[in-house]
């Protein structure tokens, strides 16, 4: 009543200087009855230590009576019951200011584990009074502590309630005192710095760290240093604060790589940083930057393991991950899925795993009843208890390091679980299926896939993907400041919403990416829009929550859309996933597509579906279809002509009819071409033209791979190359350019291709235009003969079709070896359909050089890839050599200081088969004749020779004489061939093309081999022999023709002057026969 702190005075409006009324108190105010109210309260922990067992202690004296039945709730947020779970828990009164306080309660209390509160009743009856305290105590091992609590702390409030909670009595009211709890010492910052932060190199190690409360004497600090090392245990501290630390060292374990620094002065690290610097640490192999491998915390009862906040990267390669498993490899024996194998595992880390470390194993689909699976093989032992840790539900292989053992990371470890083990393998894998990974535990491998596994049972695959492509309702891009596509509603060119539904054959496990190519869309935000092109997108859709944020990341510069399973949710085998992009993401599309467009691909890498899978069905844009609208290549200087192996500039403009963005590579297939660097550059055109656009100035570098003759150009980051710009490349010989091919080109060679490889795929098609690439030469060169008979008169055409222009400077001189004019004609007349392209129609021949030279009149040059058709009648006397190959080499043609001399291309077989004039001497019963020369018959020797056993008639007619050792039978000729067979007739009959058909008469056998020489100049015959004596007419089959090939003379087995009769030798001719060969 009459409170004295409610005030009134006046003021006036001057300001607070000048007033009428001073303050002063209110004279009258009424008696307000406060109500049911503590007049003490007060909460105690025992011990007070951080995250420990306590007692709750509860002290209370209400300011009035409370009645029967009372709930008096005390709240304590952040306290915890050490099993969790809600419901009744007993209490004492021990200490209570009266031994008989119990009676006033019930004798068990309630705790609510979500609304953390305890609740105790008055007993029924019985009412605490006014002014009475009372105190009430937990049992010990009840409930736990935070991590910290204020003194005094104002959240832990008391109130009293009906029995039936509906009635409040006294409203919460904070209590009066609360015991402090204070937090477990911690480092809020550590940092470690390197004076040499290089692989494996020995440096001191700075450690900077604050903690949230002094460092006393006697509290130690622990570092676990993953993969370092020292020479030392002791290692010395040589900054200026070392005195603060036992004897200025630290004590280093190296089997667990723990470093401990004990506190012998109070250090104030909660008032300011401090550093110690620690001399000549080894640093470790590689450290990923802040690793969190790199630990720090105290000797406090339940300290926290902290991860140093701030450390730099050490790398031992300046490419690559900075720590991995070099090897990691599965083998399973038998390969059989779902079945029990022998299976090893090879291991081998890019660091050092100490005692306690841990390679842990995720082998999703094995299975397993055991939770120790034992292992075998001569490494088993680095293994704690030679055996690893198995976690079914979560199908992990824990491999923990024995006690002072290591994993080296130059040494594989190589162990294996047995068969008998009844470890089972999962029913599908892909060749290094991503599924299947490893990861390392205190010394620090992020999750990475196992590198090599083999492929087991069914292939992983996309059972279903679908992308449907929706248009956005008219006058949409207006209203949002887009440009419209050509015609509302159609979807080329527009702005459209994205479905997507796929089906996998595999389970894709949680935290897995799925990896969408949408190389043919590009995202096109409003000119007015802050976001990125790149980054978080929205997706939606009914099953758009199995992805983390429902949202994916896109990637513009290589049109990648990636969305994350959330950390708790597995999409199964064969079930459907559906999620959209909402057409407010802005992802445009071109203005064609082809049907189920390949630009659209599908990979999940940790479910092993890999490579890249185009989807099943696409939505097509238009009824036009991906191309190059116009595609020009040309050398040098347009119109010019280009040689093979002439290195040349390369200009080639192009126009696609979709927009390419960056990250599309265009690829050029040049075939035969070469370049001697593999990064060429690209210069401006030489001149600019309206409409063209340089690609220099997108693209400013390509890459020439010489295996594979293909040239492709990366779009980089920046604008994307228009479908509506003629695209003008252009590579000059001056940066080293490209030489041409040794073989020709056609006019628009369908072999020089243009193609998108990625993103925005274009499927590979011809140049439209790229001109010939030809020699200096004659491309069509032809000859025939009518008829093609040696030593005749024949009629000769011609058909030539030079590469070049040929005139009147530049004669076409025809080498003919061999050729004979049987009428010494020097001036050879020209006929034909094209003589007129000849000066007057006549060729000019020299016997001597076999030379035939047509002149081209002044005014009528022959011109560059023109076809002439040229005569020379059989009435100008030219006669066949005796034999000419077909295609012969040897007859060659040329234009004087224009085309080289080379071969004519095409001509005719002349005078092929073998020689008519062979004559044989053989012994009866030899296999092989005796004659030595068989084709000896000189011009001269009168009369001619006939018997080829003779050494005298040999003699005379100056041939060799006879051998003394048999020798094959040798036919010689032109152009003969391995399947050419030799008949052998009586000398009275002649040689016909049924000859052939009888096979080797039975008096001679049949030849062991025939041997062909490498020029087909001759064919041996071995092992042919005769058991009958006389004179045989010799006779060769060659190419479907029978040829007569002269005659062999079979002399019976007997010494002169015997004589053979009935295969037996005698001095005398019986009167009754007629002699018909001699003796030998």
């Amino acid at each position: 009543r009459n409170n004295p702190n409610y005030l009134i005075h006046g003021p006036t409006s001057l300001g607070i200087t000048i007033v009428s009324v001073r303050s002063e108190p209110i004279k009258n105010t009424p008696y307000i009855d406060p109500g049911f109210q503590w007049e003490y309260l007060r909460v105690s922990f025992m011990p007070p230590v951080s995250r420990q067992l306590t007692v709750v202690s509860l002290t209370m004296r209400p300011a009035n009576d409370l009645s029967a039945r009372s709930r008096i709730i005390l709240n304590a947020p952040s306290l915890h019951r050490e099993n969790g779970v809600s419901g009744p828990f007993q209490f004492n009164t021990l200490g209570s200011g009266d031994g008989l306080d119990w009676m006033f309660f019930a004798n068990e209390a309630l705790w609510d584990e979500s609304l953390k509160r305890m609740t105790f009743f008055l007993r029924e009856g019985m009412v605490l009074p006014k002014g009475r305290s009372a105190t009430l105590h937990t049992n010990e091992g009840e409930f736990r502590l935070p991590v910290e609590m204020p003194a005094n702390w104002d959240q832990l409030t008391v109130e009293v309630r009906s029995f039936d909670d509906i009635d409040e009595i006294i409203r919460a009211t904070s209590v009066v005192q609360s015991t402090r709890v204070p937090h477990v010492r911690m480092f809020p910052y550590s940092e470690l710095a390197y004076a040499s932060p290089v692989s494996r190199a020995m440096t001191n190690v700075v450690l900077t760290f604050r903690t949230n409360r002094p460092m006393f004497v006697g509290t130690a600090i622990y570092m676990r240093l993953a993969g370092f090392q020292a020479e030392v245990i002791e290692v010395p501290i040589v900054s200026e604060n070392k005195h603060y630390f036992k004897k200025g060292i630290a004590y280093f374990s190296l089997s667990d790589n723990i470093l401990q620094l004990n506190v012998s002065r109070t250090i104030y690290s909660n008032e300011e940083s401090v550093s110690v610097t620690l001399q000549n640490m080894h640093l470790p192999t590689s450290l990923y930057e802040n690793d969190a491998s790199l630990l720090i915390w105290n000797s406090d009862p339940d300290a926290e393991r902290q991860v140093i906040d701030v450390s730099p990267e050490v790398r031992s390669s300046a490419v690559g991950p900075v720590k991995q498993f070099t090897r990691s490899q599965v083998a399973f024996d038998p390969q059989e899925p779902r079945m029990p194998a022998n299976i090893t595992f090879t291991i081998m880390p890019s660091i050092i795993f100490y005692q306690g470390d841990t390679i842990v194993l995720h082998l999703y689909g094995f299975l397993s009843t055991r939770s120790v699976i034992p292992l075998v093989g001569e490494d088993a032992s680095r293994i704690a208890g030679g055996s690893g840790v198995w976690f079914p539900d979560q199908y992990m292989l824990l491999l923990i390091v024995a006690e002072n053992q290591i994993i080296s990371n130059e040494v594989p470890l190589v162990i294996s679980i047995a068969r008998e083990t009844n470890f089972r393998l999962p029913d599908k894998l892909s060749r290094n299926d991503g599924i299947l990974r490893i990861e390392g535990r205190g010394a620090l491998i992020n999750v990475e896939q196992i590198k090599k596994t083999p492929w087991l049972g069914d292939r992983k695959f996309v059972i279903d993907s679908r992308l449907v492509l929706e248009p956005v309702p008219d006058g949409w891009h207006t209203s949002v400041g887009l440009s419209p596509p050509s015609i509302e509603g159609e979807l080329s060119l527009s702005v459209a919403r994205l479905h997507f539904s796929m089906i996998l054959n595999a389970d894709v496990l949680p935290n897995s990416t799925i990896y969408i190519k949408l190389g043919a869309v590009t995202r096109d935000l409003p000119p007015n829009s802050v976001e990125s092109q790149s980054g978080t997108i929205r997706i939606s859709g009914s099953n758009a929550p199995l992805f983390v944020d429902e949202s994916a990341q896109w990637q513009q510069l290589s049109n990648l859309l990636t969305v994350k399973v959330v950390h708790n949710v597995q999409i199964s085998a064969g079930q459907r996933v559906r999620f959209f992009i909402e057409r407010d993401q802005y992802f445009r599309l071109p203005y064609a597509m082809y049907p189920n467009d390949p630009s659209f691909m599908l990979e999940v890498p940790e479910a092993g579906i890999t490579p890249q899978q185009p989807f099943n069905f696409t939505t097509r844009v238009s009824l036009d279809t991906k191309t190059f609208v116009r595609t020009d290549l040309y050398y040098n200087s347009r119109g010019s002509l280009a040689n093979p192996r002439e290195v040349v500039d390369v200009t080639l403009k192009f126009q696609p009819n979709v927009d390419l963005p960056p990250g599309c590579i265009i690829r050029l297939k040049l075939p035969g071409f070469s370049s001697p660097s593999e990064r060429v550059p690209l210069r401006s055109p030489e001149d600019q033209i309206i409409g063209e656009l340089d690609l220099s100035l997108v693209v400013r570098f390509a890459t020439w791979s010489q295996v594979t003759q293909t040239l492709d150009l990366e779009v980089q980051p920046g604008p994307s190359i228009p479908r509506t710009a003629l695209i003008v490349m252009r590579v000059l010989k001056e940066d080293g350019g490209f030489r041409l091919g040794a073989n020709p080109l056609e006019p628009n060679d369908q072999r020089l291709t243009i193609a998108v490889i990625q993103n925005q795929i274009i499927r590979e098609e011809p140049i439209k235009l790229s001109p010939r690439v030809v020699d200096r030469s004659f491309m069509m060169s032809e000859f025939d003969y009518f008829p093609p008979v040696i030593n005749n008169p024949f009629l000769l055409t011609m058909r030539l079709q030079p590469t070049v222009n040929i005139t009147s400077a530049t004669d076409i001189i025809i080498l003919l070896p061999g050729f004979r004019n049987a009428l010494s004609k020097l001036n050879i007349q020209i006929t034909g359909a094209n003589r007129s392209y000849i000066k007057d129609a006549m060729g000019r021949w020299n016997q001597t050089s076999y030379e035939l030279t047509l002149s081209v009149p002044l005014t009528n040059p022959i011109r560059a890839f023109s076809t002439i058709d040229l005569r020379i009648e059989e009435a100008q006397g030219f006669i066949l050599p005796l034999a000419l190959d077909a295609n012969d080499t040897r007859i060659t043609i040329r234009s004087v200081g224009n085309i080289n001399p080379e071969p004519i291309k095409k001509s005719p077989m002349v005078g092929n088969g073998p020689a008519n004039d062979h004559l044989f001497c053989m012994i009866q019963g030899e296999h092989g004749v005796r004659t030595t020369d068989p084709n000896c018959a000189a011009p001269d020797c009168n009369p001619p020779l006939t018997d080829p056993c003779s050494d005298v008639e040999l003699k005379r007619c100056g041939c060799g004489l006879r051998s003394l050792e048999p020798l094959n039978i040798t036919i010689k000729g032109f152009n003969l061939l391995p399947s050419d067979q030799l008949v052998f007739l009586p000398y009275s009959e002649l040689c016909a093309l049924e000859s052939g058909r009888q096979g080797v008469l039975t008096a001679f056998s049949r030849p062991v081999r025939k041997v062909v020489s490498t020029d087909r100049s001759s064919v041996d015959y071995e092992g042919i022999s005769s058991i009958e004596t006389g004179h045989f007419r010799m006779c060769v089959v060659h190419d479907s023709k029978t040829y007569d090939v002269g005659r062999i003379v079979v002399r019976p087995a007997c010494r002169a002057p015997l004589v053979m009769v009935d295969g037996t030798c005698v001095a005398d001719c019986p009167k009754t026969k007629i002699p018909e060969a001699g003796g030998f």
